[in-house]
């Protein structure tokens, strides 16, 4: 039997599941997501108060960012795969119970080395808990009702992503202190894990299969290696471009990655199917998923570092600043649900989300250090809703053109690409912005006998007043090349949605035709 003929041989999944089953479940499973993207996306403007309380450096500052990305990219696909073998509600409250051990870690952590722990542990849940929502929703709901659904954990997506800094900012700045942004995250995770155990109702896979064991550790090792190097390349303090360990990172990463290619194709239980990546709109739904991933998981962070390094902001003002933000995501993740459910065309929103992206980021790219505030209001308001009206729709595009049983792999392998390509962007941004302001912050401190480089702002705070301003606006100039990159990004994504072929949603669980659209 060959693979794909393994693979077609599945059984069919249950579809009598009630619209009340169906939101008691959702209930449980957005609260999940919630609390893990919250999480993470909270300590985005507590990181500058944590990393000093742990006696932490710049060095350790990126890597209690770096970890959570990279475990949630690494472990993305694997939950994905998993489910399509597993008991996927084991596997949903397993992802939970690891969310608490590692937030528990990280509310008692006392030095840096158990804290950047804790955050890789909390990013494999985070990866779990996404991968399994797709995948449960998808054996649950017909893709002609998933609309609304997706709708509806695209807008918790998009909330706990963007109030996270907000929260994190002030909870730092009250007498609770940053312990409590790993605390205040438990109850929600509990009542979540509590919540599934009563309204989850769903049988276990009978599919057989392997774990793609060789896979999982050439995926593991790939993206390891090439998120490491793409986060400390050219850093201050790191290695150099053209340094012996980063010509060992890059070859590493590209053996391991070669050999998985080699593996996929010869398994049967693939992390990563090559037949998947080979469908029109699933090898395209990827390509623009890469500018989603950055807008979801790292335009946040880049958005609170211009306000609060580039214009002075304290952290809760820099959290009510990306208010537009966060109510273009919400509108276009809510609105497009809507009516996708209701007329069941989904290639026009992806394109209108493309293009409202690019726009976005593009106005960023024009917001400088005394730019009006309605400028970058607008520029974000126009990100958030690009990203609202493609985060969960790509995903939904995926899922109609792949068999019902291969939706837990199909639902992974976009996440996957979404937070790999998010982590990949923010670090080659970071590096972007590090380079283009360092010369100007270092001529500028050096010309007031203060020393110092772009990666010290910390202690902007010792200088004078004039100095300060001066330091800033050149920070907050700097960001116009990051987005313009990010914008070409953007560009890119429209052109790939452009290219899909729409293909009308399934009203029922049945299989894809052999070309790969829905009977």
């Amino acid at each position: 039997m060959s693979v794909h003929d393994q693979r077609s041989a599945a059984p069919a999944v249950r579809s009598d599941y009630s619209p009340r089953e169906v939101r008691l479940v959702l209930l449980g499973l957005m609260a999940a997501m919630f609390t893990v993207l919250v999480s993470s996306s909270i300590v985005v403007n507590a990181l500058p108060t944590i990393v000093p309380s742990l006696h932490g450096t710049q060095t350790a500052y990126t890597w209690m960012v770096t970890a959570s990305l990279l475990a949630n990219a690494v472990s993305t696909p694997v939950w994905g795969k998993l489910s399509d073998l597993l008991d996927k509600k084991l596997l949903v409250q397993t992802a939970i119970v690891v969310f608490v051990l590692g937030t528990v870690a990280g509310a008692l952590a006392q030095n840096v080395g158990i804290m950047i722990a804790a955050r890789a542990v909390q990013g494999v849940a985070a990866g779990g808990v996404l991968a399994l929502l797709q995948s449960i929703l998808g054996v649950m709901v017909p893709v002609r009702e998933r609309g609304r659904y997706a709708g509806y954990t695209g807008a918790v997506l998009a909330l706990s992503t963007s109030v996270g800094p907000l929260a994190g900012g002030l909870i730092v700045d009250s007498p609770l202190g940053w312990r409590w942004t790993f605390w205040l995250c438990l109850p929600i995770a509990v009542a979540a894990l509590v919540t599934l155990q009563f309204t989850l109702r769903i049988a276990p896979s009978q599919r057989r299969g392997t774990v793609d064991w060789a896979g999982i550790a050439l995926l593991a090792t790939g993206v390891s290696l090439l998120l490491i190097w793409v986060s400390f390349v050219g850093r201050p303090g790191s290695f150099g471009w053209w340094s012996f360990l980063s010509a060992l990172l890059v070859a590493g990463a590209a053996a391991s990655l070669t050999a998985l290619i080699v593996v996929e194709k010869r398994t049967a239980s693939a992390i990563l199917p090559t037949w998947l990546i080979r469908r029109r709109i699933v090898a395209l739904a990827l390509v623009a998923s890469v500018p989603v991933g950055f807008g979801l998981f790292g335009a946040t962070t880049l958005f609170s570092e211009y306000l609060q390094v580039g214009r002075g902001e304290d952290a809760t003002a820099a959290g009510f600043a990306l208010l537009p933000f966060i109510f273009g995501t919400l509108t276009g993740s809510l609105v497009t649900g809507r009516l996708i459910t209701a007329y069941g065309r989904w290639r026009p929103y992806l394109i209108a989300g493309a293009a409202a992206l690019t726009a976005g980021f593009a106005g960023m790219n024009i917001t400088g250090a005394h730019a009006p505030f309605w400028q970058f209001a607008t520029a974000t308001a126009l990100a958030g809703l690009g990203i609202g009206m493609q985060q969960q729709n790509l995903v939904l595009a995926v899922q109609n053109s792949v068999d019902p049983a291969d939706v837990g792999v199909g639902s992974g392998t976009v996440a996957f690409i979404r937070a790999l390509g998010g982590a990949i962007a923010l670090a080659v941004f970071g590096s972007l912005l590090a380079a283009q302001s360092s010369a100007s912050i270092a001529a500028v401190l050096n010309a007031h006998d203060a020393g110092g480089s772009a990666v010290e702002l910390d202690r902007l705070g010792g200088l004078p007043e004039q100095v300060q301003a001066v330091v800033r606006s050149a920070y907050a100039d700097s960001f116009a090349l990051p987005f313009f990159v990010a914008a070409c990004l953007s560009l890119l994504g429209l052109v790939a949605v452009l290219g899909m072929r729409h293909s009308a949603l399934r009203s029922s669980m049945g299989a894809p035709t052999a070309n790969g659209l829905p009977d």
